[in-house]
């Protein structure tokens, strides 16, 4: 042992050594008492290391070794190790047969002979063991004075997991595999997974220094740590590198925000006279095992300068992909219930790795100076760098969040169209229809549900719009530009300068719990030719592609008409012609509102996108094109998109003055995503948590000036009908308050002010009364009063709305005397009744009855004077 130094290749070899040893001493056992029938169990154990039996004898004569359901005679193991935390264990058959009955064999089991395979002699399988190292320590004056210890390596063998086979087996891999799982099972019970470390009984005190990782030379291609996906943690970093090589390109930058993508000497402190440069290509890991991993630092392009000026200086050295690979702990992370994943490098833990690094065939020893800048970007990568990238927190190399298809990406591939071949017109059974369909049905049934179930939190009118509507808009526009050739064509081709061209599909959204929508971009063929500023590697040709999808997370904001400024004529012309307009526009006291999509934030969404034909895993070229459509969509499509108008998703007119609006006029309005998951209150009680099944955008105004009750809405229903292939565009729901009591009552008590009968003479002529009657509203006397509706209090069906209207009056009129000495009464009684019943939870009609007036008269007969006689 070499004291200072890494004593990890010395231990690999003495404990192969002591596996060789107890071989040794297990194959003389064997050969001692071995009669190729199975041992008692007393020298089970004792043969482990050699040759395993595994199964029960046949009785009598008939016994043979091919009784077994496993049997094998061994090599000695080998041990090698991939890092600090896992060893592979190689174990060598020389020959043997194992019984494809795997699934019920037990060591009490006798095989049936007809389905045993025999094993390829000197066939190897290869097992990652998980290991601890720990030791013993102790006093003991006959070994030294101080304290000792003894180091031991414990192998976990009850854990380990095959990784290769050699030669492969064609069939029966799973059968094999699980009976050497048993004997590796065996084996730690016969204490094999004990093995010691190397001895240290010196009095100096010298502990040997061991790093089984600093020494590891190949990868055996690791699938997955602690059950994420590599693929998804480099899908993961190539998009986070993305974004922040399109942050690189803006005029003013944080530079912690794009480091993964650039960085230059002169942003930091920097000891000596030499700059540099640096040009990221997108990083990636390789799994040693499930807490270590190599982080490979891809740098395109390394220039150094002798001076700070590297703007305009030109630099003395320029080296091209380097690839530097750096050994880092993975820190593993679930929270919130294991909603949330994320995978965390620990930088103190960072550890340059030469042998997995590339430096496109320069050698640190080949030149003087080549050597001098390879160090000095070396030691940067291992040390400064990695603090930077911690301030970008560019050290979580994955993050998700499974509630939230947002997260920072969204993980797996997004559909390209949305299905727009569905039934969107409502087929209503008339009530006395005596055949309905089951899909008429369905519904009758979903509409009815969402009026038994929704709840407007008083709010005075909610409209949802559905994302169907809005991507059957979207699709409506691009095929009236294919049908036409007016200049606004920037849905269905677009062409910016001579670097790129694409004709495009419908574009689609898609609405996020969080507030925010996904826009797709659908390019079906086009070309581009890559930014002037990557670097390196940049094709200055043009690159054709088809069937490109590029996604872009973007805000929905609302906006005043007067706020859009920057909107062309073609869209001011275009608005002027819509039904809001020619309604309103003449209207001072009314303005219009936009739900816009807000592209002053825009999000490039690698993991939502998807690019045919482009292998984009590690290449800088790939990603370069990436990079050029990107940027070509967000800072020049995008912007011109919304110029035209073609952001402006619905308009709403608003009243300024409330005074002035009409009963059901808006005149306040805001909205939100709709969804289970986007309400202020996360986790609503068990009342509140109905399934909602997709996101819709709700509108939510008030009127007469009336303040909102709280800024969105809870969860109640779905807002936007659907059942089979049928789905509905959206829903518009007026309050009771603003329909009954401010527009639908005053129009009916109207009915009843005109039918409500009331005198207004009577008087007597020719010995008969003259009784003249009008009705309520005509009466001058009670012209300004009304005739309203008042709620039914005591009404016992809860599903119904119940207002009645009752009007009595009785007359009593008496006349004596007159010319010819009269003596008459008139009574009379006068009823109106008016009722009305409002099903809000259901499709029954609206129900009114008519007035009931009864007149009456006391006397002889209505009009006839009674008792009158002349005398002279």
């Amino acid at each position: 042992m070499c004291v200072g130094e890494n004593s990890a290749s010395h231990t690999i070899a003495y404990l192969n050594a002591q596996l060789q040893a107890l071989w040794n001493i297990s194959s003389e056992c064997v050969a001692r008492h071995d009669n190729y029938m199975k041992p008692d169990p007393g020298h089970r154990y004792s043969y482990s290391l050699t040759e395993w039996y595994f199964g029960t004898h046949r009785t009598g004569g008939q016994a043979s070794v091919e009784d077994m359901m496993f049997h094998a005679r061994f090599e000695a193991p080998r041990l090698d190790f991939l890092c600090n935390h896992e060893a592979l264990l190689k174990i060598n058959i020389e020959e043997g047969h194992f019984n494809l009955d795997y699934a019920y064999a037990s060591d009490e089991s006798t095989a049936n002979r007809s389905r045993n395979q025999a094993i390829v002699p000197s066939s190897t399988f290869t097992f990652r063991v998980p290991f601890k190292m720990t030791g013993i320590k102790g006093r003991d004056s006959k070994i030294g004075n101080g304290e000792i210890a003894v180091s031991m390596i414990v192998l976990d063998l009850r854990n380990a997991k095959l990784n290769k086979v050699v030669p492969e087996i064609g069939s029966g891999r799973q059968a094999i595999e699980t009976y050497l799982q048993k004997y590796l099972d065996l084996l730690q019970s016969a204490g094999h997974h004990v093995l010691f470390s190397l001895p240290n009984f010196d009095d100096a005190g010298l502990r040997p220094y061991l790093d089984f990782s600093q020494i590891a030379y190949r990868l055996i291609g690791i699938e997955d740590i602690h059950g994420v996906a590599v693929e998804k943690i480099n899908r993961y970093l190539s998009a986070t590198w993305l974004n922040a090589r399109i942050l690189a390109n803006k005029q003013h930058i944080e530079y912690p925000a794009v480091s993964l993508a650039e960085y230059r000497s002169t942003w930091g402190p920097l000891d000596g006279d030499i700059h540099f440069h640096l040009n990221f290509g997108a990083p990636y890991i390789a799994a040693l095992c499930d807490d270590e991993v190599l982080v490979y630092f891809v740098l395109d392009d390394v220039r150094f300068y002798d001076t700070r000026d590297i703007e305009t200086s030109a630099p003395f050295k320029t080296y091209t992909n380097w690839k530097i690979a750096v050994l880092m702990n993975v820190i593993h992370e679930n929270e919130d219930n294991d909603n949330i994943t994320r995978c965390t490098l620990d930088l103190a833990s960072a550890l340059i790795m030469q042998q997995f690094s590339e430096f496109d065939g320069c050698r640190f020893d080949d030149d003087e100076e080549d050597g001098r800048c390879m160090n000095q970007i070396v030691d940067f990568i291992s040390g400064e760098y990695l603090n930077v990238l911690e301030s970008g927190q560019y050290h979580i190399i994955y993050n998700h969040d499974a509630r939230s298809p947002h997260s920072s990406t969204i993980h797996g591939q997004a559909e390209q169209h949305e299905d727009l071949d569905i039934v969107d017109e409502a087929e209503w059974a008339s009530p006395g229809a005596e055949e309905v369909s089951d899909h008429t049905d369905s519904k009758i049934d979903v509409w009815r549900d969402i009026a038994q179930n929704s709840d407007m939190c008083g709010f005075d009118e909610i409209t949802a719009l559905s994302q169907l509507s809005i991507n059957r808009q979207f699709r409506s526009a691009w095929s009236e530009q294919q049908s036409n050739t007016t200049a606004d064509r920037i849905l269905t081709q677009w062409k910016y300068q001579d670097r790129f061209e694409a004709t495009f599909e419908p574009l689609t959204i898609r609405l996020r719990p969080d507030g925010r929508a996904i826009v797709f971009i659908n390019l079906s063929e086009g070309s581009l030719i890559t930014l002037a500023t990557s670097l390196p590697n940049s094709d200055r040709e043009k690159y054709s592609f088809t069937g490109w999808q590029v996604a872009f997370a973007v805000d929905l904001k609302m906006r005043d008409h007067v706020a859009l400024s920057d909107a062309s004529p073609e869209w001011l012309e275009r608005f002027a012609q819509s039904a809001a307009y020619k309604q309103h526009d003449n209207n001072p006291d009314t303005k219009f509102e936009h739900l816009c999509l807000d592209f002053d934030r825009v999000e490039f969404l690698y993991e939502a996108s998807r690019f045919e034909g482009l292998f984009t895993s590690n290449s800088s070229r790939s990603m370069n094109k990436v990079l050029a459509v990107v940027t070509y969509l967000r800072d020049h499509y995008l912007k011109r998109f919304a110029q035209l108008g073609h952001h402006v998703l619905y308009t709403i007119p608003v009243w300024k003055n409330p005074a002035t609006a009409p009963p059901h006029g808006l005149t306040s309005v805001a909205f939100h995503i709709y969804s289970k998951t986007s309400a202020s209150n996360p986790d609503p009680p068990a009342t509140q948590q109905r399934q909602i099944s997709t996101p819709v955008i709700v509108i939510l105004g008030m009127c007469g000036g009336r303040s909102p009750p709280a800024s969105m809405l809870q969860p109640s229903t779905d807002w936007v009908a659907h059942a089979g292939k049928f789905w509905s565009h959206g829903t518009g729901s007026i309050s009771g308050a603003v329909f009954l009591r401010e527009r639908l009552l005053p129009l009916l008590c109207e009915v009843n002010a005109a039918t409500t009968v009331i005198p207004t003479s009577s008087v007597i002529e020719h010995d008969k009364w003259k009784l003249d009657l009008n009705s309520w509203s005509k009466n001058s006397q009670r012209i300004f009063g009304d005739c309203p509706f008042i709620p039914v209090p005591e009404c016992t069906d809860e599903s119904v709305l119940r207002y009645q209207w009752d009007y009595q009056d009785q007359y009593n009129y008496d006349l004596q005397g007159g010319v010819r000495s009269v003596f008459s009464t008139l009574m009379f009684s006068i009823s109106g009744s008016s009722n009305l019943t409002i099903p809000p939870r259901s499709h029954d009609e609206l129900s009114r009855d008519t007035h009931r007036i009864q007149g009456r008269s006391h006397g002889d007969q209505i009009g006839r004077s009674r008792g009158s006689r002349a005398q002279r």
